[in-house]
């Protein structure tokens, strides 16, 4: 699936939650995203290369099952979507599971 809105991103995101409330997982992954220079990506870039101005963007990535989704998120963006997307974690965070804890084993030293 190709570059979802944010918003498309964020409903069918929520889609994805509720079709593993009961079982499955997804997983969901950010980074920052910038491929517009293909001298940047070298190993030996110049680093003189980026100009100030230039804003950098958040990539989105969903996966359930082989379902993908994604999203890019500008700067300006960002506060807006980062508040929406923690509501919808806030809102399905009753769906994991519990971690089982292991019990602290006590050594016998008889010396």
């Amino acid at each position: 699936m190709g570059l979802l809105s944010n918003d498309q991103f964020l409903t069918q995101l929520n889609n994805q939650f509720e079709k593993t409330k009961e079982n499955g997982t997804v997983y969901v992954s950010m980074k920052r995203y910038k491929w517009d220079h293909k001298e940047l990506r070298k190993k030996n870039a110049d680093p003189s290369l980026i100009k100030e101005d230039e804003q950098f963007q958040c990539l989105f990535r969903a996966v359930q099952n082989k379902k993908k989704i994604s999203t890019l998120i500008n700067e300006a963006n960002c506060e807006k979507f980062i508040d929406a997307y923690s509501n919808l974690l806030a809102l399905h965070l009753d769906s994991l599971k519990k971690k089982k804890k292991g019990g602290i084993k006590k050594k016998n030293n008889k010396a």
